[in-house]
């Protein structure tokens, strides 16, 4: 009898556990048609709102796609997986554009309202924030520049989006913004090397010589890196001869200032 009550206490107390398997076990099956109908349903509502995603007009195609914070106000809780979707979207409609353009430039009036969803519901995503600075900076310099930046407000520890607003900067020759990025760049953990004497490379192109001079000096004197010293110094006789018949650097430092 006694036997009996410790076999029985037992199963009581296991018991909760097993309900609590149970119900979850049954749960499953419905949550995932909920999403998987969710996902469809949004699919369906920009076909119906936008008409054909392939339309070339920009206001036609933003017109059929919904907004990021509307999708991230109905997505509570699915963020994350929603991202995903839109950027396998975004990747997949960029390589068939690509394809369709056969080697040509292609029209992609859709990528910037993508990329821009896929920013709000995952704003940690870097890779879509590079990816709007490699693909439309050259012909939206503007609107690169400025997801960029809302790239390194929600991510401040990410160097790369310093490095890519340095590039942007330095692609309409504001030299000096595109130092303070390459310095603010260098500065941060994990950064590579090759960033810290940029900032200089970069004064001196934009007619600050010799603030460029002691950035250069002092990173050629306190860093340990055998590469940065040898662009360091090669920058260093640039400024001396003042035009570019120094002789080359290594393969590796004309890597870096390429």
């Amino acid at each position: 009898m006694a036997l009996s009550r410790v076999n029985h206490t037992r199963e009581d107390a296991a018991s909760p556990s097993r309900r609590g398997r149970r119900v979850l076990a049954g749960w499953t099956l419905p949550l995932l048609l909920v999403c998987g109908a969710g996902c469809l349903a949004l699919q369906r509502m920009e076909m119906v709102r936008g008409g054909a995603e392939d339309s070339t007009v920009r206001r036609d195609a933003r017109s059929g796609l919904p907004s990021g914070e509307r999708l991230r106000t109905l997505s509570v809780g699915f963020h994350g997986l929603l991202a995903d979707w839109y950027w396998i979207r975004t990747l997949h409609y960029v390589g068939s554009r690509w394809e369709e353009a056969g080697g040509a430039s292609p029209a992609m009036p859709l990528l910037q309202p993508l990329l821009e969803i896929t920013i709000s519901l995952d704003p940690r995503r870097l890779s879509a924030y590079r990816f709007g600075a490699f693909f439309l900076g050259g012909t939206d310099q503007a609107w690169a520049e400025r997801v960029v930046r809302q790239g390194i407000e929600a991510n401040p520890a990410a160097w790369p989006l310093y490095q890519d607003l340095a590039f942007l900067c330095w692609r309409e020759g504001r030299y000096r913004e595109a130092a303070e990025a390459y310095q603010a760049a260098a500065r941060l953990p994990g950064a590579p090397a090759w960033l810290d004497p940029m900032g200089a490379v970069m004064l001196a192109r934009g007619g600050a010589p010799e603030v460029a001079r002691q950035i250069l000096e002092q990173s050629c004197q306190a860093s340990r890196d055998r590469f940065v010293r040898e662009v360091c110094q090669y920058q260093l006789s640039l400024l001396r001869q003042g035009d570019s018949a120094a002789p080359p650097p290594s393969k590796g430092a004309r890597r870096g200032i390429d």
